[in-house]
């Protein structure tokens, strides 16, 4: 009799245990179905990759719209393929480096890169990444998202804005012209007064022994002012047109 109540015992754990493990691998199965239907579903590309040979393990069916290749064609290609030859060394030394740093539950941006499309066509991709396992393989899941506009339009922002930047520093150089323009001529405008009195008196007091040396110097420096004065005048258009 205590045989039997021993073993009715190792029975029931044996029943509870078989019971948890069902358990468990159907919740397990409901979030591969869960997982998979989202993976499938979503509107951005996502793909897995194996960790190591960079080899495609699974594609949705955005990745397959956003890249031009088939599934079949995608399960003989690597990550390095979605990427201009230029720029693949670069990838392998962040690749190799993120995979050291994450832990299993990180997700990371991996920054913004070139990609490129079955035709050759590249465009910009932000790139989320993390670990995961594909049918006991160790992998990386990545989201992309195609940043090509956005990207376009903040360096159509920076260029407009370096372009005002410039316009701004032009019409500052321009003012800055203006106003000493503006003093010189001032300046000039005193010298040609002067210069036209004095000849004024000479012609007046007639003919002195130094008259005509004294007239030819006035009317030397008259004549230099007169050149400062149409360089001023130009100076002071080119400040008014900035």
């Amino acid at each position: 009799r205590a045989e039997f109540h021993v073993d009715d015992r190792q029975g029931r754990a044996f029943d509870e245990m078989a019971a948890t493990i069902d358990a468990r691998t159907a919740d397990v199965r409901r979030n591969e179905r869960r997982y998979r239907a989202l993976f499938e579903s979503s509107p951005l590309p996502m793909f897995v990759a194996d960790l190591t040979t960079f080899e495609f393990l699974a594609v949705n069916d955005a990745c397959l719209a956003q890249y031009g290749w088939s599934r079949e064609e995608f399960g003989r290609l690597t990550l390095l393929d979605v990427r201009p030859p230029e720029d693949r060394l670069k990838f392998l030394a962040v690749a190799h480096a993120l995979t050291r740093a994450l832990g299993p539950d990180d997700r990371v941006n991996a920054g913004v890169w070139r990609h490129q499309r079955k035709d050759g066509s590249l465009f910009e991709a932000e790139v989320f990444t993390g670990l995961t396992e594909h049918e006991g393989r160790q992998a990386r899941l990545c989201v992309i998202t195609d940043v090509t506009a956005r990207r376009t339009a903040e360096r159509a922002l920076l260029d407009s804005q370096e372009q005002l930047r410039r316009a701004q520093k032009m019409e500052a150089v321009g003012r800055f012209a203006g106003g000493i323009a503006h003093d010189f001529n001032n300046l000039l405008t005193g010298i040609l007064v002067y210069c036209d009195l004095a000849l004024a008196d000479l012609r007046r007091d007639g003919v002195a022994p130094d008259a005509t040396r004294t007239h030819d110097d006035f009317a030397a420096i008259r004549e230099a002012a007169q050149r400062a004065a149409t360089l001023t005048a130009q100076i002071l258009a080119f400040a008014r047109g900035h």
